[in-house]
């Protein structure tokens, strides 16, 4: 299987989508809020979250056999920024809920839902373009 053809699909997806880049600006309108918190829940359910599936459940324990407690070590790391966007992406989704049955609910509060959205999203950049540095290369060499 060509690990590294499938994770550069799954990246480049992942980079075109439309919320990856697109940050939300303090004091900026609720229902564009929704609209983007939207965006970024689909995005995440149909492409991030499998991606990390697979990353998880496939690609790491085939991987794993060819480093040492280096590659252990990162790879654990990967799986816990995993499990911590997961996470991340609930509160969003839960803070935004709240937020919409309560449309009076201070600008403090949306504020602080966009800097979460934001924060997820510089986590998933960051997170990506690790692994393309420090996984893909290990990948192209032995796989």
């Amino acid at each position: 299987m060509d690990y590294s053809a499938d994770l550069t699909r799954a990246h480049k997806k992942i980079s075109e989508s439309s919320p990856a880049y697109r940050k939300l600006a303090p004091g900026i309108d609720f229902p564009a809020v929704v609209e983007y918190i939207k965006d970024l829940d689909e995005m995440f359910r149909e492409i991030v979250l499998p991606h990390f599936d697979y990353e998880d459940d496939k690609l790491f324990q085939e991987i794993l056999p060819l480093g040492g407690p280096d590659l252990i070590l990162l790879v654990e790391k990967f799986k816990k920024e995993h499990k911590e966007m997961k996470e991340k992406l609930e509160r969003v989704i839960e803070i935004s809920a709240r937020l919409w049955a309560d449309p009076a609910a201070p600008q403090k509060d949306k504020d602080d839902l966009a800097s979460l959205c934001n924060e997820l999203i510089q986590d998933l950049i960051d997170h990506a373009r690790e692994e393309d540095e420090k996984i893909f290369p290990l990948l192209r060499k032995n796989l």
